[in-house]
């Protein structure tokens, strides 16, 4: 659904080799605004050949690893400095889920739920309302920051025009 998010088809060959659960317990994590998170080394995600046409395209992109707590929400919300993201969960937490969604009434929303598939980049939405469910343990997830203006459907336009999307 390329409303919501749009995947990418290469599988990620070094971040996800990098951030194994195991090294992740171990980062030193800082406070970012709803969540904790580190920064990925440039030489990591630059090998990494989807975020090195991204940096390309858009000098000054960062990685990110973010980690949300568990037993926590993270509340619906459009971002208000990004009008999209590239995201990847970096493990198999199945009890934590990435949910868009359209408000119907004032009671209820019409919702549809992003399942990663393990290992592969998202372009994400980030203009459209979602949250974020995490129940019983930390999520670990590789966020980019992309320096544009350019909104979500160009990016993915740019995406399928370049041969990354799945």
């Amino acid at each position: 659904m390329k409303k919501y998010y749009a995947k990418i088809g290469q599988k990620s060959e070094h971040i996800t080799k990098f951030f194994t659960l195991d090294r992740l317990q171990k980062v030193d994590w800082v406070e970012f605004p709803g969540f904790m998170g580190t920064l990925v080394m440039p030489g990591i995600m630059s090998k990494e050949p989807f975020c090195a046409a991204v940096e390309d395209k858009w000098p000054g992109s960062v990685g990110i690893i973010m980690r949300l707590d568990p037993h926590v929400a993270y509340l619906w919300h459009k971002d208000v400095d990004r009008s999209f993201t590239i995201n990847m969960l970096l493990h198999d937490n199945s009890h934590s889920h990435t949910v868009f969604g359209q408000r119907r009434t004032e009671f209820n929303s019409d919702i549809h739920e992003l399942i990663y598939d393990l290992g592969h980049f998202y372009i994400f939405n980030t203009q459209e309302e979602h949250e974020v469910y995490n129940f019983d343990e930390y999520r670990y997830l590789f966020t980019m920051k992309v320096p544009t203006d350019e909104d979500y459907s160009s990016v993915v336009e740019w995406a399928g025009e370049n041969g990354w999307l799945f």
